[in-house]
C-alpha cells in the first residue's frame, strides 16, 4: 500500500498554483529536529510552513498548518529536497483540499553550511536567519560589514535541536567572540531588529581555541 500511494504521487506532479495551501503532517521521530529540518526545507523553496495545531501520540506527532508562498507549489519538487535532508515520504495525498504528508525524520540531517574549523563564510542579505552546523572544542567570530550595525540575536543549539545558549542584544556591536559549549551542532546567526537591516557582507568565522 506505501509503495503503490507513493507511486501515485510521483507519477502525477501535483502542482498547486495557490500560494497559501493547508497541510497535515504525520511525524515520527524527534519532534524539534522534525519539524526544522522539513521548515528550513520549504524555506529554501520560497514557502513559509505556519503550525497552527500540534499534538502528540507515542512517538507520533501530528500538526496542521498552512504553506504560504508566492510561486506554484510543486509536489515532486519538495519531494526530491526532503530526501536530500535525509527526511523519509511515507505517504503523500491531497484530501479535501488539505495536503496530507506522512514523514519519517528519525535518520534527516539537516543539510546545511558547516563551519569547519578555521573555516568562515559570509552572509548574503537574507530574509531568514542563518545556520550552520558547527562542532564543540571552537571559538566563533562574527564581525558585521565595515561600518554596519549588528544587534546579535545568536543560539547554540544541539543535534536535537536543544538550546545550549544563547546571545541578544538590544544595543549595536562591532563584532561578537564566544566558545562553543560541549555538544554543540547547530549555530543560529540572527539580527535583533530583524534581518531585513542587516547588511551585506557579514562574515562568520570558527576558529580553533588556543588558535
Amino acid at each position: 500500500m506505501f509503495k503503490h500511494t507513493l507511486g501515485i504521487f510521483l507519477l502525477t506532479p501535483l502542482v498547486l498554483l495557490a500560494v497559501q495551501f493547508k497541510v497535515h503532517i504525520d511525524l515520527t521521530g524527534d519532534p524539534l529536529v522534525g519539524i526544522a529540518t522539513f521548515s528550513h526545507t520549504l524555506n529554501t523553496l520560497g514557502y513559509k510552513y505556519q503550525i497552527e495545531t500540534f499534538s502528540t501520540q507515542n512517538s507520533l506527532i501530528a500538526m496542521d498548518g498552512t504553506v504560504i508562498g508566492a510561486k506554484p507549489f510543486s509536489a515532486s519538487v519538495l519531494t526530491e529536497n526532503i530526501q536530500d535532508e535525509g527526511i523519509k515520504l511515507l505517504y503523500a495525498r491531497m484530501n479535501h483540499g488539505t495536503m496530507e504528508l506522512g514523514i519519517d525524520v528519525t535518520s534527516a540531517v539537516w543539510n546545511i553550511q558547516a563551519l569547519g574549523i578555521d573555516e568562515g563564510a559570509q552572509m548574503s542579505r537574507s530574509i531568514l536567519p542563518y545556520w550552520f552546523r558547527v562542532e564543540s572544542a571552537q571559538e566563533i567570530h562574527i564581525d558585521p560589514p565595515y561600518g554596519g550595525k549588528w544587534y546579535p540575536d545568536v543560539s547554540v543549539l544541539d543535534a536535537s535541536m536543544h538550546v545550549l545558549s544563547t546571545y541578544r542584544s538590544d544595543k549595536s556591536v562591532d563584532e561578537l567572540k564566544f566558545s562553543l559549549p560541549d555538544g554543540s551542532y547547530y549555530l543560529k546567526v540572527s539580527n535583533t531588529n530583524g534581518m531585513k537591516l542587516l547588511r551585506e557582507g557579514m562574515w562568520v568565522e570558527s576558529i580553533s581555541l588556543g588558535r
